[in-house]
């Protein structure tokens, strides 16, 4: 392998590590998202059938 080829090996690696961490940044932001509560904001009142979050938290494992 020659200097040019590790470059560009090094430069592939280098994006590929981006798009691994930006992946990975969206995941912890959906999971985030799906156990956080989230108000409506409608302003109308709303049925109190809300549980508690374990039901989101089993499938996260």
């Amino acid at each position: 392998m020659n200097n040019e080829e590790k470059k560009q090996y090094l430069r592939r690696y280098q994006a590929a590590k981006k798009r691994a961490k930006m992946i990975q940044e969206e995941i912890d932001e959906l999971r985030s998202s799906k156990t956080s509560p989230v108000g409506l904001g409608d302003g109308l009142p709303h049925g109190s059938g809300t549980s508690d979050l374990s039901g989101y938290a089993v499938p996260l494992f």
